[in-house]
């Protein structure tokens, strides 16, 4: 909604407003309007200021006229430090910020009645803030929780801040490498417990998972504290991080770790090997794709010293890790005498020595090979340690192994009830604590039983619902009989089930709604009409939802929905398309008057039905033309708030005179429109009329040839007339070089978006840069961002050249494969100010991307940082042509750099203003 049509009775009521909260970023003039109204009753505000693409915005509230605004939750968005209002703020979430400023901080130190904050930053640069606090006093924040992308950003921040009763704090930096060392007291002084808390902690924890083949996330953690980093698998990395770890520990008088390790390769026991003799206590491993090998073999052995390099045994060494206690296995292919081995082997020496050492260990939904559990756990009861298998299941030498994911999906809920229920001396004791209302609240929170209505909810998901239903039926008597008496359950019915199935869960049923589906994986045939049982047939009133992919069961749904179905609010179906074009023995469609949400894949909708008045969501795939039954479908639709539309016709010759123009929907939000041929699409734009559209697609998936032809629709789709008063806060524009000569270029707003395929052409590009350049025009000039994957090709950089006159203010440069040099070499030479293909109208040259601030170049394979260095001091050597201020800050991502010394190119930079970070970058 606009502001300008917002309805009088709500801008009237605007003074009783106490909550607003949104996530969507096309809702944000609605909350700007309302920042800036007279809201003496508003206490919450959450809300997204812009898109990914977008820039932090800053507003206040008219001064001598606060609102009692206690909880602020933003994206993208900081408000300005003068605001009075800060003063009585209770809690505080500023995520995605661009960066940490002077206004920041200035904004935290006036909250000073503040409990909870979160920050949110993922700014790569560090910058000084000159006029900020020294020092930021919190004196009543509980909770704390900051995230950042840089480490020397975060210490910037909790240096100055003070928070003498924060109970509870988290950081985690996610940029890398880190400079652990650099800034340990920092992360001890952020660990170490305040005035009001000045208990140890009775335990800690370390989590580890490998993210990338040489990369882990690592996070310490206590009650109250908790800090993250992600860290390469380098020696000085992990000696940082043990060292790290052992003040932590001392600082917090040594409470005893548990370490959990999540699929643990190599990466992971690098970390986890100079911990081995350190007060672990308990060890848990989930696995997902790694062997159980490296776990086992790391525990079950034993050294001189934790060390970064292999581990030597020596028969008078130490066994690694003599204080576990506990060992918890999870989703793992093992073999059991590995475990039996794994104590029996230090059996001796702990006999020898009077020491003890394991005491229970549990296996989780672990696939089971070798010996039979049960003899296991006789084993090892004879020498004290407690073997406990949870959800564990036996694999032959025959068996595949299954999807852990679907797996822990399907069991997971089961086996928890079965542990529960075994755990109990009374069976019945689980369900007499509980009210049957709660127990059938847990369960439609397990079962998604509140989505199975819902027309995008994946058909699949239908199908593990039932799988779920039924094995938890399997659990016990008590809750068979549970499920059997609660008609909710059995509302999911799959139409290609065995009849005696589908007659069984309508009778279960009882008159609740019902949500009927096909999908094409199910390998059972469609059942012919003759044979849909009767019960089915008076059952067809209470059909809510009625969804299929199988193409075979088209008849069989359409013949369902001939007569009235008054409780049918969502129809999906995949049709014939050209297979069978002639449907003159399809059944016609009943009277689906309350019908919401329809999809129609490769079938169109008859235009005279009355009930496509009420509908609010339509979606028309595989469409093979665009003929005139589309459009006076489209015109009818009066009450559609959502419209999808994917069209594969390539000619779209036709002109249509007798479809309706234009075509107006006044109530559609959002419209995404995928189509192959730029003709067929045009016959739509022309006529469509939507004056509250607040997001909109349009993609075309065939080679546009002749762009100029159609610029000015493109144009009128980008700038959208009914929402041109509007300023935009940024826009960008990605470049894409792909084979076969041409380019995918998306342009895109926080309520636009255009994707084209464009050929290598000189022609296309100036065709593209005056589209560009009159879109932004109409947009008011957002700034831009630029974003180029893998330009290697020189005629792929037309496209990024076109661009060089226009407001850039990022770029942001990602490579696979090609160098960065044709990059490079757009962005430092000297241009003509003709366009390509233009004849030249003067001699006179200017400096490309003169709005420039920002570079980042992503994964280049050899990049020459005397290039670099060169690209910004060739610009400073012409101060008076050039008096504006260039880019500040150059960013390298996982680049093999050559040349110069990263360090030295630092400096340099440095110098004349720009910073240079290298992040994750190794030398060529």
């Amino acid at each position: 909604m606009q502001t300008d049509m917002m309805p009088e009775a709500l801008q009237s009521s605007v003074t009783r407003v106490q909550t607003f909260r949104s996530d969507d970023p096309g809702a944000y003039p609605v909350c700007r309007w309302l920042i800036q109204a007279r809201t003496p009753a508003l206490q919450t505000l959450n809300f997204v200021a812009s898109s990914s693409i977008g820039r932090q915005q800053t507003l206040t509230w008219p001064l001598g006229d606060p609102p009692p605004i206690r909880h602020l939750i933003t994206e993208g968005w900081q408000p300005s430090s003068d605001a009075l209002w800060l003063a009585g703020l209770k809690e505080l979430i500023l995520t995605r910020l661009m960066e940490i400023n002077t206004n920041t901080l200035q904004v935290l130190s006036a909250c000073t009645s503040l409990e909870r904050l979160s920050v949110q930053c993922d700014d790569f640069t560090v910058a000084e803030f000159p006029g900020a606090p020294p020092s930021i006093t919190l004196p009543f924040v509980q909770t704390m929780d900051l995230k950042f992308g840089l480490d020397e950003s975060a210490v910037n921040l909790i240096r100055r801040l003070l928070t003498p009763r924060c109970l509870r704090r988290s950081l985690e930096i996610t940029a890398v490498p880190l400079r652990l060392d650099e800034f340990a007291a920092d992360y001890c002084n952020f660990l170490s417990p305040e005035e009001i808390d000045t208990r140890y902690p009775s335990s800690a924890s370390i989590h580890m998972e490998s993210r990338k083949p040489d990369t882990a996330h690592l996070v310490y953690k206590t009650e109250s504290r908790r800090v993250a980093f992600g860290l390469l698998s380098w020696e000085e990395e992990v000696d940082s991080f043990y060292d790290l770890v052992q003040e932590f520990q001392e600082l917090l008088d040594e409470p005893p770790l548990t370490v959990t390790t999540v699929d643990p390769s190599e990466v992971n026991n690098i970390f986890l090997r100079p911990f081995s003799d350190e007060d672990v206590r308990a060890i848990r491993a989930h696995f997902k794709v790694a062997s159980v090998d490296y776990l086992l073999a790391l525990i079950g052995s034993h050294s001189n010293k934790p060390s970064f390099g292999p581990v030597t045994r020596n028969s008078t060494a130490d066994w690694n890790f003599e204080s576990l206690k506990s060992l918890e296995i999870h989703d793992a292919d093992l073999n059991l005498s590995q475990i039996t081995r794994l104590v029996g082997i230090r059996w001796k020496y702990l006999q020898k020595n009077s020491k003890t050492w394991l005491e229970e260990i549990d296996l989780v939904n672990c696939r089971l090979r070798g010996m039979r559990l049960g003899k296991a756990v006789k084993q090892l009861a004879a020498i004290g340690v407690t073997l406990r298998g949870i959800g564990c299941t036996r694999v032959t030498k025959l068996a595949m192994k299954p999807s852990a994911g679907s797996t822990a999906t399907e069991a997971a809920v089961c086996d928890a009830v079965k542990v529960a229920i075994r755990h109990q001396k009374n069976e019945h004791a689980l369900f007499s604590l509980l009210a049957t209302d709660v127990v059938h609240s847990i369960f439609e929170i397990v079962l998604d039983l509140n989505k199975i209505h819902d027309p995008h909810f994946p058909l699949d998901h239908l199908d593990l619902y039932r799988r779920q239903l039924f094995q938890t039926r399997r659990v016990c008597t008590t809750l068979n009989n549970f499920l059997l008496s609660s008609p909710q359950y059995w509302r999911v019915i799959n139409i290609k089930s065995p009849l005696a199935v589908i007659s069984a869960c309508l009778e279960r049923s009882g008159s609740t709604t019902l949500c009927i589906y096909c999908t094409e994986a199910y390998p059972r045939p469609v059942m012919p009409t003759e044979q849909v049982p009767e019960k089915l047939q008076s059952s067809v009133t209470r059909i809510q939802t009625l969804r299929s992919d199988d193409p075979d069961a088209y008849h069989l749904c359409r013949w369902l929905v001939r007569t009235r179905t008054p409780a049918l609010q969502t129809l999906g179906l995949l049709g014939w398309g050209l297979v069978y074009s002639q449907e003159s023995n399809i059944e016609p469609l009943g009277d689906l008057s309350p019908i919401r949400h329809l999809t129609a894949a490769a079938w169109t909708p008859p235009s005279d039905a009355s009930w496509l008045a009420g509908l609010q969501e339509l979606i028309l795939t595989h469409l093979d033309e665009l003929g005139a039954e589309v459009f006076q479908v489209l015109s009818v639709c009066t009450s559609l708030e959502r419209l999808r539309i994917q069209c594969s016709d390539v000619t779209a010759a036709n002109e249509f005179p007798d479809a309706p123009t234009p075509i107006t929907l006044p109530c559609l939000k959002t419209m995404d429109l995928k189509f192959y041929s730029h003709k067929a699409v045009m016959n739509l734009i022309r006529r469509l009329v939507t004056p509250r559209v607040l997001w909109g697609n349009l993609e075309l998936q065939g080679v546009v040839h002749r762009l100029d032809e159609h610029a000015a629709d493109y144009c009128n789709f980008m700038s959208s007339e009914e929402r041109s008063s509007e300023y935009h806060d940024s826009a960008s524009i990605r470049i894409e070089h792909r084979l076969g000569r041409y380019a995918r270029i998306v342009y895109e707003t926080e309520s636009r978006r255009l994707a084209l395929r464009l050929p290598d052409t000189t022609e296309a590009a100036v065709a593209f840069h005056d589209l560009v350049q009159e879109s932004q025009a109409r947009l008011k000039g957002p700034p831009l961002t630029v974003t180029t994957v893998d330009l290697g090709f020189e005629s792929g950089v037309l496209f990024f050249q076109a661009l060089s006159d226009q407001n850039v203010r990022t770029i942001v440069a990602q490579f696979q494969v090609w160098p960065a040099d044709l990059l490079i070499t757009a962005i430092e030479e000297r241009c003509s100010t003709n366009l390509p293909g233009e004849p030249p109208a003067s001699t006179s040259t200017d400096w490309p991307f003169g709005s420039l601030e920002s570079l980042t170049i992503d994964a280049a394979p050899d990049l020459d940082l005397s290039r670099i260095v060169r690209l910004v001091e060739i610009r400073r050597q012409h101060p008076r042509e050039y008096s504006k201020t260039w880019v500040k800050e150059i960013v390298l991502v996982n680049c093999r750099l050559k040349g110069i010394e990263l360090g030295e190119a630092v400096k340099q930079l440095a110098a004349i203003g720009v910073t240079l970070r290298g992040i994750a970058c190794s030398r060529f």
